[in-house]
């Protein structure tokens, strides 16, 4: 089975949903591009729709900020960006891997090195 994808704000293909609910590692991820829950303003319309949808995680983009941060219950994750970073000096992604009840986001540069001061480590409540 493919990986789940989402569309984005300046992608083509409409066979690509904009956003999906899936499991993973006990929890309910939401993903979604972002940029319809106008995430470079604010993440409440988004912590709304996850909690809408029964999500304790959230993976989105669209500001190329790289984020990891609770909200309610709530994880949001932004893997910032390798091609078109912003208000953070180095490109960005994240890895997620999770044990129980707790999520560990690293955030690593283009050249693979972890970046320290992003990320952490955050305890969920399983999903039912």
């Amino acid at each position: 089975m493919p990986p789940p994808i989402v569309r984005g704000d300046c992608d083509a293909a409409r066979d690509v949903p904009e956003e999906q609910v899936v499991a993973w590692g006990g929890f309910r991820v939401l993903l979604t591009h972002g940029h319809r829950y106008r995430v470079k303003e604010t993440l409440l319309p988004l912590k709304y729709r996850a909690l809408e949808v029964g999500a304790n995680l959230v993976l989105f983009g669209h500001s190329h900020v790289p984020l990891a941060t609770m909200e309610d219950g709530v994880l949001l994750v932004n893997p910032g960006s390798l091609a078109a970073p912003r208000r953070f000096p180095r490109p960005t992604y994240a890895v997620l891997e999770a044990e129980g009840t707790t999520v560990r986001v690293t955030f690593y540069d283009a050249k693979g090195m972890a970046v320290d001061e992003l990320g952490g480590t955050f305890n969920l409540s399983p999903t039912p």
